[in-house]
């Protein structure tokens, strides 16, 4: 799978970036898988807390409220708006014999790997603040570890790449990766967790996330990082310089309003799909991979669209999709419902007491909405990586520098607190109800999204980079 328009930002890189001492032609296969492990633990902290914590009448113990599980995210990632761009202006100064970012990856891996297995090991085994302060302390901990590890990852590329060729096989390996760690914790991960536990689930996929980083510092230990220009601006100036520009927050506050909505959807659909459609809990994998599967498929029409027509209108259309498919949400949650229609049992031979109360319409029509889902998924895994390029390029075309690692961390401070956001939403309307017979948080949770990515769209909509990086 190849993201759209990716090449533009290596074009500029090798105009920008001295290419003596340029490492040895390599494939750099361990550093890509490094991406797969980092998918699994950011995946891990978007779905697993709150079900965790606090999951329907008669599916768990109760840990906390959703509510406190919300705020006890949303707190911890404050911290984030800072730590990414602050890691970012660090590693573009640092002076070490293992280079800029290695020092990063090799310290921080640890402390985000301990932190993921600690958030499901709370200290009480009822509802209380020792497990509020447990869960804010642990994701804290979560989320510095994984900015002192995604952030100089990713800013790594252009200094290990040899030619524009390379750096393109490497990406397109990255965003596979990415997809397959997404994928190994909404299947086997989620499934697990349903089966045995969530500690006994989270241990695997840590195990496997340990494997994949430990791949991609082994390969950075053999690899040849090419010299960059230090950054001397103080930080503050360095990021509001950056934050300013017109393109950097339309894309930015738009961007984050759509993942905010996706994510606020996202993080409600094991509720959607044990209360609305009353499948089983070990059901919800097959929901979740639905639209990843969906997106994979829908990759190269999406990239030849956005070469069509431009990454400005596939992105808005997205919005749009993605608005009436919240709306859908909301129509498909309603308490009738459940009141009339045929239920599996009827038409499947299924002895599962369960297939007596699943309704064939709500079934139908809930498959579809996720896998229309995927569609504005495809362009939320493709569009970042082409998107936030224009914007170092734009940026290093102003400024006559690159910035790399201080733009991705600015991006990805804000876009990353916004999945927190949507947690936060998600928490507070599922406190209207969350169980069979009284689902009306549910319900809401789609019209909250709704809102937040009509937002998102109305911003976005003033994005003045309507083709490529150039004003």
């Amino acid at each position: 799978m190849r993201f759209p328009n990716i090449r533009l930002h290596f074009l500029f890189i090798r105009m920008t970036v001295p290419q003596d001492n340029a490492t040895p032609s390599r494939s750099f296969r361990g550093y890509a898988a490094g991406n797969g492990g980092i998918a699994i633990l950011r995946q891990i902290i978007v779905f697993m807390p709150l079900y965790f914590y606090s999951p329907p009448a008669g599916r768990g113990a109760e840990l906390l409220l959703a509510r406190s599980v919300g705020l006890a995210l949303f707190l911890a990632r404050i911290a984030d708006v800072i730590s990414d761009p602050v890691v970012g202006w660090l590693s573009d100064r640092t002076r070490h014999r293992w280079g800029k970012r290695l020092p990063y990856l090799v310290y921080g891996a640890p402390v985000w790997l301990a932190a993921t297995l600690l958030i499901f090991r709370p200290p009480a085994g009822e509802p209380g603040s020792a497990n509020f302060f447990w869960l804010t302390g642990m994701a804290v901990l979560f989320f510095l570890g994984m900015t002192t590890v995604q952030v100089p990852y990713l800013a790594v590329l252009p200094e290990i790449a040899p030619s524009e060729d390379t750096a393109i096989r490497v990406a397109s390996r990255m965003g596979r990766w990415f997809i397959a760690g997404a994928l190994f914790v909404m299947s086997a991960g989620w499934y697990i967790g349903m089966r045995f536990g969530f500690p006994t689930a989270i241990a695997l996929c840590a195990t496997a996330a340990a494997l994949l980083l430990a791949m991609a510092i082994r390969d950075l230990f053999a690899a040849e990082q090419r010299p960059r220009p230090p950054e001397t601006d103080p930080f503050w100036r360095s990021a509001w310089s950056v934050a300013r520009e017109k393109p950097f927050w339309t894309y930015l506050i738009g961007f984050s309003l759509f993942v905010c909505g996706y994510y606020t959807i996202l993080v409600a659909s094991p509720y959607f799909v044990t209360e609305i459609v009353r499948m089983p809990g070990t059901m919800t994998p097959v929901f979740f991979l639905l639209p990843m599967l969906t997106a994979i498929g829908l990759a190269p029409v999406v990239e030849r669209a956005a070469l069509r027509f431009g990454k400005k209108r596939v992105l808005l259309a997205a919005m749009g999709l993605m608005f009436a498919l919240a709306l859908a949400w909301f129509a498909i949650a309603r308490e009738p419902a459940h009141g009339a229609g045929p239920v599996l049992s009827d038409l499947l031979p299924l002895g599962a007491e369960w297939a007596a109360r699943v309704r064939v319409s709500v079934l139908a029509q809930s498959l579809a909405l996720f896998l229309l889902v995927g569609a504005s998924v495809s362009v939320l895994l493709l569009f970042p990586p082409a998107i936030v390029a224009d914007l170092v390029a734009y940026d290093a075309g102003k400024t006559g520098r690159p910035r790399e690692s201080l733009v991705y961390g600015l991006q990805g401070g804000i876009e990353k607190n916004a999945v927190m956001i949507a947690t936060l939403a998600a928490s507070l309307a599922l406190e209207k109800g969350k169980e069979a017979g009284h689902t009306h948080g549910i319900r809401l949770v789609g019209l909250v999204a709704a809102v937040m990515i009509l937002a998102g769209a109305a911003v976005f909509s003033r994005f003045p980079l309507e083709k490529g990086w150039r004003p």
